[in-house]
């Protein structure tokens, strides 16, 4: 992922291109006087022409830029009859720092000398003395070659040339109003090549890999300036570095060119200091996993934080490369020390804790600039100039890719500013509270009466964009940055959200108010979260209904003499969305309305025919059974056991009345029936003694009884 960038310009940015860099004077003699002792040498002086082309030939090996320029120099000041001119040396000016001038003449016997005249800040003036008096109309060949040498010292030095980077300026050669110039330059195989100013075209390469670029012949030679930056890959010298940050182990490897170790030495200074120092203001360690949820302390299989030389290829010159996954911070060779402070700053501040380029620079540099006074670093400078403020834009609209250099200093100078009047407000806590919420994956929106937060969206969450680091920020610090956003953040057609996110925030604390020791439901934070205010409004308007039916609720299971049961908060907090809850609340009505009926038919005083119609069931028990599943949240079971002991006591009655009257129909039938067994016994006894039935005697051969004994008496 293609990191922000840092705050402040480059310090190869004031490089002079596109002016005069190079200036020939003719100085001469003349044979005989001239008329009112004007000397003859500043007659002649404009009357020399000079076409050069020169050649810049890159050698890593010596550290060096061998530049040879061949010279063809035209004398074309017309002799008269009674003047000679001629012209013996000129002065040429050339790169500053330049050194090793040789002037020759070849295939001629001439000795030209080349001596330096003079050396400041911008250019090197160097004497060519042409060894012969150049006369009207003649030309004269010279070469004249020289080094651009690297003699180290400072990062930001205009010459380097070593075996992974050559930087160096090219100008063109000649005297003005003279075309026809032209420039080469050659590089080693395996460096790439990139050209600031020029052009140079190419490139062309030979059998041995060497590039050649070119340019000219040049219709202007003066004008003409180049900087060639050529790199290769390079194999790293490690230099690691064993810290805490923020209560956390952090391991860091600082990786520089071969040919760099002072770049090496620079910035493990930098960070073996100001790493900590920013996890101190900061408040959180570097975020090391997926979402940027920090690691647990020395978790083993932890990346290290790899910072590594780099060459950029912007404007800027220092801008950054962050790879979360690969936790690489690029920071180009001639960084300063405020610049190096700043891109470790992104370490923290880069697509995984933010996600909009505007707040990874902004609070970079912020935090940056914090640590860098004790520190004792001087930050890149950033205000808010007229200048800056003419070319102002939403930061929003900033592309670091895209957008103009007027328009990208604009955004960085507003960034860092709009970081600094969020932190005011903020505080340092409610800071470090935000930062901690966005390294975990938290949603703004948190259950009001605490709980394990969950992350947004899920397992992992993305990192907050403006929208959410708004919301993080008013509900982590209790202050509103509205007014902030609406000024520095949004453009026109996203200031609409400002003002439909304030209307559902309003109505989203006043349902938190309404519901009191309830939790809304988690759908209403979501909704609110993704800034789908319609859905948000939809969902609070329904939980606020929900809420509405509580009071009711209650006074209607008291009246019935029920316990309520917890099964409409659960829904209502639990449930997918408030609509869930609503449906629980209306089989609740519906389930106390039912037991109450139920409750209503009970007797209130009972008789014996009630007490018959009873035998065998338990109303009271069955309501009572009722009212503690009623009280458990079983509804299906409190209405089936209610409606069961409503129609034991409505069938009681008519039960009893039914049990007596089967009771009477089976006694009558008992009795009718131990009649009929009786009779059938008489007859039998009868039939045994041979008495005839209904009490008629007949014949019996057996003797008459004893007198005074009945049949039977035998015995």
């Amino acid at each position: 992922m293609r990191g922000p960038a840092g705050g402040a310009a480059h310090p190869r940015s004031g490089r002079r291109l596109g002016v005069v860099v190079a200036v020939l004077l003719a100085l001469g003699a003349a044979v005989g006087a001239a008329p009112g002792g004007v000397p003859p040498a500043a007659a002649a002086t404009p009357d020399l022409s000079i076409v050069a082309a020169a050649t810049y030939d890159v050698r890593p090996t010596r550290h060096l830029v061998h530049v040879t320029v061949d010279l063809q120099a035209t004398n074309r000041h017309a002799d008269t009859v009674i003047r000679r001119y001629y012209v013996d040396h000129a002065v040429l000016s050339v790169q500053p720092g330049a050194s090793g001038f040789v002037a020759s003449a070849p295939g001629s016997k001439l000795h030209p000398k080349a001596t330096i005249a003079a050396r400041s800040s911008g250019q090197t003036l160097v004497s060519i003395a042409f060894g012969t008096q150049l006369g009207s109309g003649r030309t004269i060949r010279l070469r004249l070659t020289f080094d651009l040498v690297d003699r180290g010292g400072a990062a930001t030095r205009d010459i380097r040339v070593g075996t992974t980077l050559v930087t160096f300026p090219v100008w063109a050669f000649g005297t003005a109003g003279t075309p026809g110039g032209t420039v080469a330059v050659t590089v080693p195989a395996g460096y790439a090549v990139a050209v600031e100013g020029g052009p140079l075209a190419g490139p062309t390469t030979n059998a041995a890999g060497v590039q050649r670029f070119t340019a000219g012949p040049l219709s202007r030679p003066l004008t003409y300036a180049a900087y060639v930056v050529a790199d290769q890959p390079a194999t790293y010298r490690q230099t690691p570095l064993a810290l805490t940050v923020a209560g956390q182990p952090l391991t860091v490897i600082v990786r520089s060119w071969p040919d760099d170790a002072p770049f090496g030495a620079r910035v493990v200074a930098i960070l073996r200091s100001g790493l900590p120092a920013l996890g101190r203001l900061i408040g959180i360690p570097v975020p090391v996993g997926p979402a940027g949820v920090p690691g647990p302390a020395g978790a083993a299989g932890s990346k290290p934080l790899t910072v590594d030389e780099a060459v950029t290829r912007s404007n800027e010159g220092y801008a950054g490369l962050f790879d979360p996954t690969a936790r690489r911070i690029a920071i180009a060779y001639d960084a300063t020390p405020g610049i190096v402070l700043h891109e470790a700053a992104h370490a923290w501040f880069n697509g995984a804790l933010v996600a909009d380029g505007w707040a990874a620079e902004g609070f970079a540099a912020y935090y940056a600039g914090l640590a860098a006074g004790p520190l004792k670093i001087a930050m890149p400078q950033l205000k808010l100039t007229k200048a800056l403020l003419a070319a102002r834009i939403p930061l929003n609209a900033w592309s670091l890719d895209r957008s103009t250099p007027a328009a990208d200093a604009y955004a960085r100078a507003a960034s860092l500013r709009l970081a600094t009047l969020v932190a005011a407000r903020a505080g340092a806590t409610g800071m470090t509270a935000v930062w901690t919420a966005a390294a975990a994956g938290q949603p703004a929106d948190l259950p009001v009466h605490g709980g394990t937060p969950t992350t947004a969206g899920g397992a992992a969450s993305s990192a907050p964009d403006w929208r959410s680091l708004l919301d993080l920020l008013e509900t982590r610090t209790g202050r509103s940055f509205s007014d902030l956003w609406k000024a520095w953040v949004v453009r026109p057609e996203e200031a609409a959200l400002l003002t439909e996110r304030a209307v559902a925030r309003a109505d989203y604390a006043a349902a938190i108010a309404q519901a009191g020791d309830w939790e809304l439901p988690a759908s209403i934070r979501e909704a609110l979260d993704a800034w789908q205010f319609p859905l948000a409004e939809r969902l609070i308007s329904e939980a606020r209904a929900v809420l509405a039916l509580r009071p009711a609720l209650a006074a209607s299971a008291a009246a019935a003499g029920l316990t309520e049961p917890s099964i409409l908060r659960t829904a209502f907090e639990a449930g997918p969305d408030p609509s869930h809850a609503a449906a629980v609340a209306t089989a609740e009505q519906q389930a106390i309305a039912a037991l109450a009926a139920d409750g209503a038919v009970r007797p209130t005083t009972s008789d014996p025919v009630m007490a018959v119609g009873l035998l065998g069931s338990d109303p009271d028990a069955l309501m009572a059974a009722a009212r503690t599943a009623f009280a458990a949240g079983d509804l299906a079971t409190a209405v089936t056991d209610g409606n069961t002991a409503r129609v034991a006591w409505i069938g009681a009655a008519g039960a009893g009345r039914t049990r007596l009257a089967v009771l009477g129909l089976l006694l009558a039938a008992f009795g009718i029936g131990v009649l009929l067994v009786s009779r059938r016994r008489d007859r039998r006894d009868r039939r045994r003694v041979g008495l005839a039935p209904y009490g008629t005697l007949a014949d019996d051969p057996r003797p008459a009884s004893p007198a005074g004994r009945e049949p039977g008496d035998e015995r």
